[in-house]
């Protein structure tokens, strides 16, 4: 999503767009909104938390998630994906248009965001949401995933386990969340992490934390945005211009433009 839509949908809210529902939580308000045929989740401040089009529901509004997905690139048709941060449901939108027959496990903390979600977002219900943080999940189970995708925000920071340690602090070892991640990963698995470091300082404490779990990684900004994406692999990861071959077949199966997604990443040194 650029930030010129954002501008529009939260100037929308002011000035026309229906409000579907609102509940209060912890943290404040969570709020539905409709205006034409996008549909979104508000929570606060100057961000959207999730969007839809209601003409195409399937459809990645959020630029970001697209480029998250260009982690397909690695392993084509996953049998099993880790979603953690539920949202609004865009991947498991996304997935079940694509290919039925992937199993989505989505992970959330909210239970009344999650809730209006399911009501009012067009979510598919043959995937229950499992209410838990992405630590306690990540540490606490052993069934595996190709590929882990992880969009996990408080207001519009990341989510301090991101930082690579529980709560953030220094350290690591077994407090380490891309180790715990790493391990509920298969051998060829691949993860995909939407960010927005408030520093260079922070952005390379998070680099140092994922290398000591995963051999390969890429990074990219995100059109007319401040997030980063991070897309992280156990195995090797291809130069670009292998990459660029795996494009046509990707397209075919998945309808994104890998092309235009994958122009904004830089690739780091395999770990060896």
């Amino acid at each position: 999503m650029t930030k010129n839509l954002i501008e529009q949908l939260l100037n929308a809210q002011q000035n026309g767009a229906t409000l579907l529902a609102c509940v209060k939580d912890v943290q404040g308000s969570i709020e539905v909104y409709q205006h034409l045929n996008r549909r979104w989740i508000y929570t606060g401040g100057e961000s959207i938390q999730s969007t839809l089009d209601l003409e195409a529901p399937d459809y990645l509004v959020q630029t970001y998630q697209q480029v998250m997905l260009t982690s397909l690139l690695f392993i084509h048709t996953p049998r099993r994906i880790l979603n953690l941060g539920f949202g609004g449901g865009a991947f498991e939108r996304f997935f079940i248009s694509k290919n039925d027959s992937i199993e989505v496990v989505p992970v959330d903390t909210n239970a009344q965001l999650v809730r209006l979600a399911q009501q009012h977002m067009k979510i598919p219900s043959k995937w229950p949401v499992v209410i838990d943080s992405a630590e306690h999940y990540l540490a606490n189970g052993e069934s595996q995933f190709e590929l882990i995708l992880c969009d996990l925000f408080v207001g519009q920071n990341h989510a301090p386990c991101l930082r690579g340690t529980d709560g953030g602090d220094v350290g690591g070892g077994e407090n380490n969340f891309y180790l715990k991640a790493a391990k509920r990963l298969t051998d060829t698995g691949v993860m995909a992490i939407n960010l927005a470091p408030e520093s260079e300082a922070e952005l390379m404490a998070i680099l140092h934390y994922a290398r000591q779990a995963f051999c390969g990684a890429m990074i990219s900004g995100v059109s007319e945005q401040s997030n980063l994406v991070l897309v992280l692999s156990k195995q090797p990861l291809p130069d670009i211009t292998q990459l660029m071959s795996k494009i046509t077949t990707c397209q075919h199966l998945w309808s994104l433009d890998f092309n235009q997604l994958l122009t904004g990443f830089k690739l780091f040194p395999n770990k060896v």
